[in-house]
């Protein structure tokens, strides 16, 4: 149910598929690796990247099952996800008394939330808790490259890549590709695994309802008497009395 409030501590702002969203994004952005050489930083802006092809072929460099068994020739593809939620600062709105330029305040913004740097290697990944590595990688079959039938050498081997941060994130190397998958339950490693929810909220009180005095018999005043019907009474008085 996409619509279903979130129960969870820390609290969680949003329903079911505003959560699944934001879990997405972060293993999307936490977890997607390209090997070191194919990409670079573009020359009008260091926070864009373009695919690595200079001029003459033969130049074009193309990773080996051998480097990529180190985690230092492995990069982030996306952009990092600033403390705002968000891979980029918006342009900020100054307020009606704020003389300052937008230009400056946005500086500041960047000053206290700066940007990665694109193509981050992952062997710069902070550890994990108790020091665990933030990855494990891994050379499976061959070790060493074979000769083929042209005269050529090619290396068969697998390398695999687990991210100890997002438990279910693979990367596998094989020749010259590279596939990326996910299979987990969309948490990061923690040591503790259990966190209880907070109580629900407590409901507030009504308003109160506008009270009325119940009406007291004794305090009633007695209806007005109808015009000659205390006279009649007193002449059925009088004529009592004469008899």
């Amino acid at each position: 149910d996409l619509e279903k409030d979130i129960i969870t501590n820390p609290f969680f702002h949003g329903k079911e598929k505003h959560y699944l969203r934001a879990q997405i994004a972060r293993i999307h952005h936490g977890t997607t690796l390209v090997p070191k050489g194919l990409y670079r930083p573009t020359e009008d802006d260091a926070k864009e990247i373009e695919a690595d092809e200079p001029e003459d072929e033969e130049n074009k460099y193309t990773p080996q099952t051998e480097n990529q068994i180190l985690l230092s020739n492995w990069s982030h593809y996306p952009k990092g996800i600033l403390q705002n939620c968000r891979t980029q600062h918006m342009d900020p709105e100054p307020e009606e008394d704020d003389e300052r330029d937008p230009e400056d305040i946005l500086k500041e913004i960047e000053a206290k939330d700066p940007y990665d740097a694109r193509l981050k290697f992952i062997s710069e990944d902070n550890e994990i808790e108790h020091g665990f590595p933030a990855w494990n990688i891994r050379l499976h079959g061959d070790k060493e490259r074979q000769k083929t039938i042209r005269g050529k050498t090619e290396h068969n081997g697998t390398v695999v890549l687990k991210s100890n941060r997002w438990p279910g994130s693979v990367t596998v190397w094989k020749g010259v590709n590279w596939h990326q998958i996910y299979v987990g339950n969309g948490h990061k490693y923690e040591m503790k695994n259990y966190f209880p929810t907070h109580p629900p909220y407590i409901p507030v009180d009504p308003e109160d309802i506008e009270e009325h005095p119940e009406p007291n018999p004794q305090e009633v005043e007695a209806p007005p008497a109808k015009e000659g019907e205390g006279e009649g009474e007193g002449d059925k008085e009088g004529e009592n009395n004469d008899e």
